[in-house]
Formats: C-alpha cells, sequence, structure tokens
C-alpha cells in the first residue's frame, strides 16, 4: 500500500474516531463519503499494482 492511500484514508478513519471517543454524531453523508474515499483509494492501488509488478526485476 502507498503512503498517498493512507493520506486519502486519514479524514474517514478521523471521523471514525470522532465518533468512537467523543460521541460525535455520523450522518448518511459521512457514511457514503467514506464509502466513496475507501472505494477509491481500492481502485487507485488495485490498479497501481499490475504496475508496479511488471517492473520488478525479480
Amino acid at each position: 500500500m502507498r503512503a498517498s492511500t493512507i493520506a486519502f484514508v486519514a479524514p474517514f478513519l478521523t471521523v471514525l474516531q470522532s465518533h468512537y471517543f467523543l460521541d460525535e454524531k455520523l450522518g448518511w453523508i459521512q457514511l457514503f463519503g467514506g464509502v466513496l474515499v475507501v472505494g477509491g483509494s481500492a481502485l487507485v492501488v488495485q490498479r497501481a499494482a499490475p504496475n508496479r509488478s511488471m517492473n520488478d526485476d525479480d
């Protein structure tokens, strides 16, 4: 996993932590946004993997 992927997911994880630790309310819009962020990050990682493996000399 690349460091940039963590940077994309970090805000959503912060929202989840604030809900858990600070009892912040989560609405449908936050959950929907989180699904989009995690899904988009998964697509980026999935599509980046074949390019990286073709360049490996192993």
